[in-house]
């Protein structure tokens, strides 16, 4: 019977990639996505994406659900008071209609109303309506510094908050480098 030796520098790589990984959380950062300050958990964040997504037409991924958790603050408050206004009983009501069957987190619920009032703006004829005057007016008002300006973070896990570029962007670390390269 012959003995063989193993091996230690894989199980020694697999070890080192995990505490990297591990590291890519940063220090304080335990939430998944802090939204105008309040603090979503990693959970919290991914069950948005799962309760949108089961629902959307298309496919949806952390960075549309922070996007539009972060912008939908400056969309509300231009329906804020026009017959289009819609509450959170009536955005959960249409979820479950669409099929959501558990409650929505407040996250999901945030996405939710981005779409419904995106909805809206996208409907034919809405332009004409003297009800939308006012709600156009405040969303044409609305610059890409006041959207430079939403106090978004998020989990590195996730990405980096960059508005300019659409959103949350996903970033590979330096010491990643693509197959067939040094």
């Amino acid at each position: 019977m012959s003995h063989v030796k193993r091996s230690t520098r894989p199980a020694a790589l697999v070890i080192a990639a995990s505490l990297a990984l591990s590291a890519c959380s940063g220090p304080g950062m335990r939430e998944g996505a802090v939204i105008h300050g309040t603090a979503y958990s990693m959970q919290e964040v991914q069950q948005a994406v799962a309760q949108i997504d089961s629902i959307a037409a298309n496919p949806v991924d952390v960075s549309q659900i922070v996007y539009e958790a972060a912008v939908v603050p400056l969309i509300a408050d231009a329906f804020h008071g026009s017959p289009y206004t819609v509450s959170d009983a009536q955005l959960t009501s249409t979820m479950h209609g669409a099929g959501l069957e558990e409650e929505p987190n407040e996250l999901a619920l945030s996405s939710a109303r981005f779409r419904h009032y995106a909805s809206i703006l996208q409907a034919p004829g809405i332009q004409e309506d003297p009800a939308m005057g006012p709600v156009l007016a405040q969303l044409n008002a609305v610059t890409q510094e006041d959207i430079l300006d939403l106090d978004v973070e998020v989990n590195p896990r996730f990405g980096t908050w960059k508005p300019e570029e659409g959103g949350v962007v996903a970033e590979v670390p330096a010491w990643i480098t693509p197959s067939g390269t040094n």
